[in-house]
């Protein structure tokens, strides 16, 4: 898999599809070769076939030059991440925190934090300890314009992620809520409701409510509170209505 960039989500690499007129500002070509380059190598393109993967039979000549060309064109369809390591970055960063803060903002959401410090060769979710220390930065200038921050940071509830946000002394979002709910209305049960609130309060966890959000109703989060089969099922009774 090509990815020419590492750290990108949701990658998709897109080629052009040119006609004779690109080639010839492009490269030393006649309209007519150009022409029928163009018929071949738009249709490999539409099947799916990569730039290299193309038979230029018959014209060998301009194999290089057409390549050069699409990938020089290409555009990529993916979540670019900002390079945490740039100084440029974290100037950004306090600029939205000062603006945010001058418009009234009091909490500050960082959306899929956990996704934010990177490394070739780590997991690139909650690589530890960089996640803390880089939230511990941004904490530092949010301070500044006394902004509390909200991390979206979480995982399966047997991984216990959201204590380590807690013990960190961040809120966190209640990714278990709507599960949970859901789970107590269709078992008419909420026993497992009662003991997570109960949870929360022994063990001093500050948390945002939430009954679903932009990604959906967390149910995956449910692992190692709910049986798997128990948190299927209630996948299932979701998708059917």
């Amino acid at each position: 898999k090509d990815v020419p960039y590492w750290n990108t989500f949701y990658q998709e690499v897109r080629y052009p599809r040119p006609d004779a007129c690109d080639l010839m500002a492009n490269m030393d070509i006649q309209y007519l070769a150009a022409d029928r380059i163009c018929v071949f190598v738009n249709a490999a393109l539409d099947a799916g076939k990569k730039p290299e993967e193309i038979d230029f039979t018959g014209f060998e000549s301009y194999r290089e030059g057409v390549i050069a060309y699409l990938e020089s064109h290409r555009k990529y369809l993916g979540q670019m991440d900002l390079n945490v390591k740039s100084p440029l970055v974290w100037e950004h960063y306090e600029n939205t925190l000062k603006t945010l803060a001058e418009y009234g903002a009091r909490i500050v959401r960082l959306d899929a934090f956990a996704y934010a410090p990177k490394e070739p060769g780590k997991k690139n979710f909650m690589n530890e300890p960089d996640t803390w220390e880089l939230l511990e930065r941004v904490r530092a200038l949010a301070d500044r314009y006394h902004v509390e921050l909200l991390p979206e940071i979480h995982a399966s509830y047997g991984e216990k992620v959201y204590k380590k946000v807690a013990e960190q002394g961040y809120m966190t979002y209640d990714f278990f809520l709507p599960g949970l709910l859901i789970d107590a209305i269709e078992k008419k049960n909420g026993q497992k409701l009662a003991e997570w609130a109960q949870e929360l309060v022994d063990d001093h966890i500050r948390v945002v409510n939430m009954l679903g959000c932009h990604d959906g109703i967390p149910l995956l989060d449910l692992k190692g509170m709910l049986p798997e089969e128990e948190i299927q099922k209630l996948i299932d009774t979701i998708v059917s209505r």
